[in-house]
């Protein structure tokens, strides 16, 4: 059996049989970077220079409330809500990649991006006057 190799200089008759699979070799991995290319290396984005003061950037999350009849109930914003805010790192990707960007968001334009949940929907928050949203999710 004649095999072709870059890394061998091994002649036909130096080279093992591979028809018993215990002289089978484990595939090579490939790493990350060889499996997404350039997929992570995003240039960033043409942003002008900001700098709000340490202003806070006020994001409605939904209701603390656990009311099963409340459409703003925190299990039903879930999924949404993971990918706007998190407390801290936890070691799950999404969850660390939403912290990073927030945390990099921050830091970039000095602002505090911070979560709000109350007990009342943002329709009657905004209608009571408050002004303290940013972004209503």
């Amino acid at each position: 059996m004649i095999t072709a190799s870059c890394s061998s200089e091994t002649t036909p008759s130096e080279t093992p049989s591979t028809d018993s699979p215990s002289s089978a070799q484990p595939a090579e991995q490939e790493s990350e970077s060889d499996l997404f290319g350039d997929a992570y290396l995003l240039p960033e984005p043409d942003l002008p220079e900001l700098d709000f003061g340490g202003e806070p950037f006020t994001i409605y999350l939904g209701c603390a409330s656990s009311s099963s009849d409340n459409y703003y109930t925190e299990s039903y914003l879930y999924p949404a809500v993971s990918f706007v805010w998190t407390e801290s790192l936890n070691g799950e990707i999404v969850n660390d990649a939403v912290f990073n960007r927030n945390l990099t968001t921050e830091e970039k334009f000095h602002v505090k991006i911070k979560p709000l949940k109350v007990d009342r929907g943002p329709e009657e928050l905004v209608m009571a006057g408050e002004t303290s949203m940013d972004l209503v999710l």
